[in-house]
C-alpha cells in the first residue's frame, strides 16, 4: 500500500478496495481523467462500485492534498494524482489535458499578493489550442 494511503489510514479513514482502485487509477494515468471516466473503467472491476462512492473518494483525496482537481473548462472537473508544481495544455477540440511542466509560478504568485494585499495560497495555470492530432486531423500548422 502506498505510504500515501497510509496517512489515510492513520487519520481513521477506511481504505476500501474501491478507494484504492480509484487512487491508483489516478495516479497510473496521464489523461486527467473524469469521475465519470474514473467509474466507466473500474466498474466492469467492482460492479458494486457507485458514482458516489468516486465522487466521495475523489472530493476526499482532493482535500487531504493526494490528487488535484482540474477545473480546466465549464464541463466535468479533471483530477490529477500528480501534485507536483506543474500547469496543464487543454485541446479546445478534443479536450485532451497535457502536462507542461514550466517555469514555477512563484514570482507571478508575490507579485499579485503584493498588488492585492491577499494571502495567496496557490496559482493554477492552463493552456488552451489544439493538441497536436487536432492540428493534423485539421491540417491547421503549429
Amino acid at each position: 500500500m502506498d505510504e500515501e494511503l497510509l496517512v489515510l489510514r492513520r487519520k481513521g479513514m477506511r481504505l476500501t478496495p474501491q478507494r484504492q482502485a480509484i487512487y491508483h487509477y489516478l495516479k497510473n494515468t496521464k489523461s486527467h481523467p473524469t469521475a465519470e471516466e474514473i467509474f466507466a473503467a473500474l466498474h466492469p472491476r467492482f460492479p458494486g462500485l457507485s458514482r458516489g462512492t468516486v465522487y466521495n473518494t475523489l472530493n476526499m483525496l482532493v482535500q487531504e492534498g493526494l490528487v488535484r482537481e482540474l477545473r480546466v473548462d465549464d464541463t466535468a472537473s479533471r483530477y490529477d494524482a500528480d501534485t507536483s508544481q506543474h500547469h496543464h495544455a487543454t485541446c479546445q477540440k478534443c479536450g485532451r489535458v497535457t502536462d507542461y511542466f514550466g517555469p514555477s509560478l512563484d514570482s507571478l504568485l508575490r507579485e499579485a499578493e503584493s498588488e492585492t494585499g491577499y494571502r495567496l495560497e496557490s496559482a493554477e495555470l492552463y493552456f488552451e489550442g489544439l493538441c497536436p492530432a487536432c492540428q493534423a486531423s485539421n491540417n491547421v500548422a503549429p
